[in-house]
């Protein structure tokens, strides 16, 4: 260790060695540091330790467990000297998320059961056992007559397979290249182009024990209509991310964000959040404990490779976009979702005719302020 302590807390997890806190028998201070140490899987070693951003409340002979890559931290003592002096006892209890050493990459990919429609510009979302594919368009072209409103379900199977597609109840509005999402017993259609321009309206629907939609209900219209946009639900509230709006809107960085009515599955008005850096459309937003990711998109010239996060506040405001690590290309339409501390990146445009069949992962940094509970930071390196 680089300092020397007592009565601190230590947990090995996901290969790495933890320590923190305690008391400092040689200046007689209370420490509040956390360092660690990676583990060598062969040997046991621990070849050094290093200090960390994670500060706690400075206490001695405090008490803590570790689960599901979360270490808990529990009472102590902030003031007097071990083993017996103790004169202030302190009753925090504080959380970190701690580091994922797995690297995450998946096993592979295998084929299941295909789609009644075959279309492009579609949206899709998983919700209570249930897949969701609605929207797109049967032609490249991607308008008229070839912008859907279909609605089309799956059961996924206990192996991870998917079962038969059925049709359920159809959109409203005929979309393309909008956002799909889930949450709290409804589903929502957000934004997306049709005949040739970008709209601004949005609906919601009942999603079923069985896994069928009621009708569509219209909802509260964004402030510009946006096709390529891609968004959020965190907290309560659905965020709406970037886009191509109409004529001279362009592209934009703008975050849009509405409270869900938790009784009625209705939006509420639309708030703009703080914009990230560079309009763009067909990117990919990814929210996780408390932060929402903006990975890559094209802004009329470029394919990005940038990567762009913020933190979520419990107001539905958005905090202060920074940039963290790059994708190794730019990419454009891919998917995206974050899971166990890592953020995954699948396929996508890397030009005007050509396409990745990469699947990209990264590790979330937890860089945690403990009394402030979990603030993922930035990204590690690709691969």
């Amino acid at each position: 260790l680089t300092e020397t302590r007592r009565r601190a807390f230590a947990a090995a997890v996901n290969g790495y060695l933890y320590v923190i806190g305690g008391h400092n028998g040689t200046t007689n201070t209370t420490v509040s540091d956390t360092q660690i140490g990676k583990i060598d899987t062969e040997t046991g070693d621990i070849a050094s330790f290093t200090v960390v951003s994670n500060a706690i409340t400075a206490r001695w002979d405090l008490r803590g467990a570790a689960a599901n890559s979360t270490m808990y931290l529990l009472g102590g003592c902030t003031a007097g000297n071990p083993p017996r002096s103790c004169t202030t006892i302190n009753g925090n209890s504080e959380y970190l998320l701690a580091y994922n050493n797995y690297n995450g990459t998946p096993a592979g990919y295998t084929n299941t059961s295909t789609i009644a429609t075959a279309r492009v510009g579609a949206s899709s979302v998983i919700y209570n056992g249930y897949i969701y594919f609605a929207g797109g368009c049967t032609a490249t072209t991607c308008n008229g007559a070839t912008v859907l409103t279909q609605v089309d379900y799956a059961p996924i199977n206990d192996d991870g397979t998917i079962g038969t597609w059925a049709t359920t109840s159809a959109l409203g509005t005929n979309r393309s290249f909008f956002k799909l999402a889930a949450y709290n017993g409804y589903m929502y259609a957000i934004g997306g182009s049709a005949n040739g321009s970008s709209n601004s309206s949005t609906e919601h629907a009942t999603i079923n024990p069985n896994g069928t939609l009621s009708a569509w209900t219209t909802d509260t219209s964004l402030p510009t209509g946006l096709g390529g946009i891609d968004g959020v639900i965190f907290n309560g509230y659905i965020y709406v991310t970037g886009g191509q709006g109409n004529g001279s809107v362009g592209y934009v960085a703008t975050v849009y964000y509405s409270l869900i009515n938790p009784t009625t599955g209705a939006l509420g008005a639309w708030a703009t959040g703080t914009s990230f850096t560079g309009g763009r459309n067909g990117h990919t937003a990814i929210a996780y404990n408390s932060t929402i990711y903006i990975l890559g998109g094209y802004n009329g010239t470029t394919y990005l490779s940038d990567v762009q996060y913020a933190k979520l506040n419990a107001n539905g405001s958005v905090g202060t976009w920074n940039y963290t690590a790059n994708l190794p290309q730019g990419l454009q339409q891919s998917s995206g979702f974050a899971a166990n501390g890592y953020l995954y990146l699948v396929s996508g445009a890397t030009g005007a005719s050509a396409c990745s069949a990469a699947t990209y992962v990264a590790s979330i940094h937890a860089n945690t302020t403990m009394a402030n509970g979990n603030n993922p930071t930035g990204l590690g390196g690709w691969s």
